[in-house]
């Protein structure tokens, strides 16, 4: 089992009494007893993500460690292991005696390095690197005295975490001590700890982490300890900060010293303790936090981020294409068209004298959601329009999925003025020298060089080559239009397919979109603007997906060009769908997932990867969580009884797998407890972070995944159910456990009132933030989206707070975001509330949501949807930062579809919540909500709110036939409520059911609570 990369010793373990250390202040910092001294023997385990040869513990017999190497081994060797990366510039090694000792030829330092860069660098963690030797060249040297041996490091550009010397040629290697020293000193360090209230069973226990305790008093008059000691001066950022870490049960924390000293006090408001410097006088509250102050503000509004947002330009294209259809078309900011297979070549357009092929006229979509693409400019008197669409060739119907396709542009301009204008159109076909490839026109098609490429129906334009580009003419009278249109096939060939026409291909395209989106869900607010883009996002949800045809499976693409799909963000996908009443479809992107189950490559320490469910991307282990949650939520949306027990066999398999992978790491370390990552899955890699660690996300969406089997099959009456429920909640216990020590280890972090909070961290042995990218997207706040945390508990407090006050506040390192955050810190209402990463992987609305503070959710909501999408198309990129990455990101699209969703309709845990977050503005006199046909565990939902708040009251129907569906497709509904959110914030006085009055209602809360007998009910709430 992989416990080998276990807990690190503690540094020390002091009680009240006084200890007394070797180390002196001034002194150099030996970093050997914060490591673990080991031996590398034996061969190599193979896992599915490695083949490593795991540590062997040493233990210290007679003050002699003794390294014997395995049978049939010819070389001993001893070393340290840390948790973390470190920088150790000297280290030491006496041995016991000289039959131990090495020559100069018999003996090498081998650090954990990265095979794959140059100049050397540490390994990306314990489990992913090669043992290497430093050169000479490197800066490395050694020299020895006797029985002492000691080398001298160059200064690595990031840390190692473990070392070890080889002895050639011999089989036992005695060692008396071993030392690592950095380049930080020691210096003195005196600090109180109080505790009020004070604790039930105070223990003055504390720990020290490059750090030292000398000696422990307690306070008279209070419940707190004066602490004597030496720290590391290293800086913050440093590998060799000082941490003390003071135990007091479920009160215990951990502090950096340097915050200590820059500050005077380290105030855990949520622990009740203080930290101060003796005399130090107390801080107070400094401001407030962003929560706090978000509180206090209006409400933020789509129009108020619009306004108040840096305005960005849209720098990515726009894909169109027929459902699931492979053959995709994309047009970019500036015009050109260009497919899939062909990113090379583009088809440019520009008027007038000089062709200027970079211009950026404005573009949009029909009726702002419908896949047909308009840009429309003025030139030389001349008001033109070029519209783009996608169709089917051959007479092929639009969902047809192996069909051909075909872009159809129309170029029309029209003459507003009161005297005839002379017409110029220019085309370049630019290849991959972005050079125009001297386009010709043949008997209505247009050539390049002889390779034919487009239909050209001109009408009354002419057409002549010049320098490489064709220019087409006309002589427009007042009041005419004219018009040419180009079709260009995906595939080229000989001839081309039977001309179709703009109007025609537009035609095909919105009755096919409108009659499918009127099977789903409808939701009409009163903002066109989102009323548009949630149909234009579903509508991508089919447009940017793939047909495989030798399997029959529909592929969700997480983005239209430039990625596959990857089973965390493609079951997504999926559930949007699903929530939007596109079951159909999203059982069809389901089908893959569980169907394409095993894998030999999955990138962590497991032993198999039988059960593993790679969903495309086996890089992402936790996939398999997120697909066995998402498929469950499928089947208890739909209720799907024929389509789910296909799918039981594979998913029961999964679950089982990772049951099993997470029964290898339980076991304790040296002092009886737990280790710190026992009962997690092994270490793995994180999606894009492919380091080896236990990962907070990973371990919470596998947890998530067995979860949400055991309640449906325990609801379904399956056999397998009460046996995975069991499991479910033991893992649910060693992840809480782990996680409850991991966060003590790592230093509180503060708040913008002064106020310190615990962190939790990315992986259990992170001792400290996981600052730069992802640091929220792949954080663990995800531990509230998978129920390892309730959303009221104090962990989602801390994590909250402390990602609004600095994580949201700080602009990616990469300082490449698409919208300008200059003025982050004035600007922090319309800049905050969202990550500066790929911020649609984090679901802090959600969270919001289920706290319910539509306030907060809101900010959130509106800043995030403003900053990265681009709306004049309704298309959203994937990143905030790296210029926005990867285009047509249809997994970024899924996330706002599913927030939108939850502001109107929330259903999870027996509770049913209706317009829980619905923007007050919508509220206004004469404005009207209306939902239909909206899937839900409970069954599909209809309402609609009519506000007649001049007249002192909203109004709402809501029809609840389908609330208690038969069968056994969820344990049932404990509570459904609707919320009235008044514009002005008035607080209900009375309300009626049916027109009776009805005293179930929540005036503070503006919520109603609604009767769960089924029917159509009428709510009327009155503020008179």
């Amino acid at each position: 089992m992989l416990s080998r990369t276990l807990i690190s010793c503690f540094a020390v373990l002091c009680c009240a009494s006084s200890l007394v250390f070797s180390s002196d202040a001034g002194g150099t910092v030996d970093i050997a007893r914060f490591g673990s001294v080991r031996a590398w023997i034996g061969k190599p385990t193979k896992f599915t993500g490695c083949d490593i040869v795991l540590p062997t513990e040493l233990k210290r017999t007679g003050g002699v460690w003794a390294a014997t190497a395995a049978h049939g081994e010819t070389s001993a060797n001893i070393g340290l292991e840390w948790d973390e990366p470190r920088d150790p510039r000297t280290i030491t090694v006496v041995y016991a005696d000289a039959a131990s000792a090495p020559t100069a030829d018999t003996q090498e330092l081998q650090l954990w390095l990265n095979p794959e860069r140059i100049p050397p660098e540490g390994a990306d963690s314990p489990l992913q690197g090669k043992w290497a030797p430093l050169a000479k060249s490197d800066g490395f040297r050694y020299e020895s005295d006797s029985l002492k041996w000691t080398y001298y490091l160059p200064k690595l550009k990031t840390g190692i975490f473990k070392f070890r010397i080889v002895l050639k040629n011999k089989t036992v290697a005695r060692v008396k001590s071993l030392s690592a020293e950095t380049d930080a000193k020691w210096r003195p360090t005196q600090f109180e700890v109080r505790f009020d209230p004070p604790r039930k069973n105070p223990k003055n226990e504390i720990e020290g982490y490059n750090a030292e305790v000398t000696r422990i008093q307690p306070m008279k008059g209070c419940d707190g300890f004066r602490v004597d000691g030496l720290a590391s001066d290293a800086s913050s950022r440093s590998y060799d900060r000082a941490i003390f870490t003071v135990r007091a049960g479920d009160r215990s924390f951990s502090f950096l010293t340097n915050d200590l000293i820059d500050g005077g006090e380290i105030a855990v408001k949520p622990f009740g303790a203080t930290v101060t410097r003796p005399g130090a006088q107390a801080a107070g509250n400094q401001g407030k936090t962003v929560i706090e102050r978000v509180l206090e503000m209006p409400e933020q509004t789509f129009d108020g981020a619009l306004t108040n947002v840096p305005k960005k330009k849209r720098n990515k294209f726009l894909a169109l294409a027929p459902p699931l259809n492979y053959c995709k078309f994309a047009v970019r900011p500036n015009g050109d068209i260009f497919t899939r297979d062909e990113w090379d070549m583009n088809y440019r357009t520009a008027t007038g004298d000089k062709p200027d092929y970079n211009r950026a006229e404005p573009q949009h979509v029909e009726d702002g959601y419908l896949p047909v693409i308009y840009a429309e400019w003025q030139d030389q008197g001349l008001d033109w329009e070029q519209g783009y669409v996608v169709t089917t060739t051959n007479g092929a119907a639009l969902d047809s999925l192996t069909a051909g396709t075909m872009m159809v542009t129309r170029i029309s301009a029209t003459n507003h003025t009161q005297a005839p204008v002379s017409a110029k159109l220019w085309l370049c076909l630019a290849g991959g020298n972005d050079v125009c490839q001297s386009p010709t026109v043949r008997d209505g098609a247009i050539y390049e060089h002889n390779r034919l490429r487009a239909r050209l129906t001109k009408g009354d334009w002419n057409a002549q080559p010049i320098d490489s580009q064709l220019l087409f003419t006309a002589s427009i009278a007042p009041g005419e239009n004219r018009s040419l249109e180009i079709e260009i096939p995906y595939h080229r060939g000989d001839s081309l397919p039977p001309r179709v026409g703009f109007d025609a291909a537009r035609k095909q395209n919105i009755d096919f979109w409108k009659a499918k989106l009127a099977g789903g869900a409808d939701f009409v607010v009163p903002d066109d603007r989102i009323n548009a883009l949630w149909k234009s996002l579903l509508i991508h949800q089919y447009t940017w997906g793939d047909y495989q045809a030798d399997k029959g499976w529909a592929i969700p693409n997480v983005a239209a060009f430039s990625y596959g799909a990857c089973g965390n963000e493609s079951s997504q996908m999926a559930k949007a769908l699903d929530f939007y009443g596109h079951q159909m479809m999203a059982g069809e992107y389901f089908d893959p997932m569980w169907k394409a189950q095993g894998s030999r490559d999955v990138p962590a320490m497991a032993t198999n990867g039988r059960g593993c469910m790679p969903g495309w991307w086996g890089g992402y282990v936790f996939n398999t969580g997120f697909e066995v949650w998402n498929i469950c939520n499928h089947y208890r949306l739909t209720g799907d009884r024929k389509w789910f027990d296909r799918a039981i066999p594979n998913l029961i398999t999964a679950c089982d797998w990772i049951i099993e992978q997470r029964k290898t790491t339980i076991a304790n370390g040296p002092d009886g407890r737990p280790l710190l990552h026992s009962g997690l899955f092994p270490a793995s890699g994180l999606e894009d972070e492919g380091s080896f660690f236990y990962w907070t996300m990973t371990n919470a969406y596998l947890y998530c995944g067995v979860k949400s089997l055991a309640d449906v099959l325990t609801s379904m009456g399956h056999l397998d159910g009460p046996r995975l429920t069991k499991e479910a909640a033991a893992y649910l216990h060693d992840i809480r456990r782990d996680m409850a020590e991991a966060t003590a280890r790592c230093p509180v972090v503060e708040l913008r009132d002064g106020s310190y909070v615990p962190y939790l961290p990315k992986q259990m042995y992170l001792r400290g933030r996981s600052e730069g990218f992802y640091e929220a997207e792949l954080g663990a706040l995800h531990t509230v989206t998978t129920g390892v945390y309730g959303p009221r508990e104090p962990q989602v407090d801390w994590t909250l707070n402390f990602l609004e006050d600095r994580v949201f506040l700080t602009e990616a390192p990469s300082h490449d975001s698409i919208i300008s955050y200059k003025n982050m810190e004035s600007d922090w209402y319309d800049l905050g509330g969202y990550g500066k990463t790929q911020p649609y992987l984090l679901h802090q609305q959600i969270a919001y949501l289920r706290r319910d503070q539509p306030k907060l959710f809101l900010r959130s909501f509106w800043n995030q949807l403003v900053a990265q999408a681009f709306l004049d198309v309704n298309a959203f990129p994937e990143h905030i930062c790296w210029s926005g990455q990867a285009d047509c990101k249809t997994y970024e699209e899924a996330m706002w579809l599913q927030q939108f969703r939850a502001m109107l309709v929330f259903d999870e845990d027996g509770v049913l919540r209706l317009s829980a977050a619905a923007p007050r503005e919508w509220f206004a006199d004469g404005k009207s909500i209306s939902v239909k046909n909206a899937p839900t565990v409970f069954g599909p939902i209809s309402y609609d709110i009519h506000s007649s708040v001049d007249s002192g009251k909203i109004t709402a129907h809501v029809m609840l036939n389908s609330i208690q569906n038969p069968g056994v497709r969820h344990a049932g509904l404990d509570s459904a409520s609707i919320r009235f959110r008044h514009p002005r914030e008035l607080k209900m006085k009375s309300v009626t059911l049916n027109g009776k009055p009805w005293a179930r209602f929540d005036a503070a809360n503006e919520t109603i609570d609604l009767p769960l007998d089924g029917g159509t009910v009428e709510v009327e709430a009155s503020y008179r």
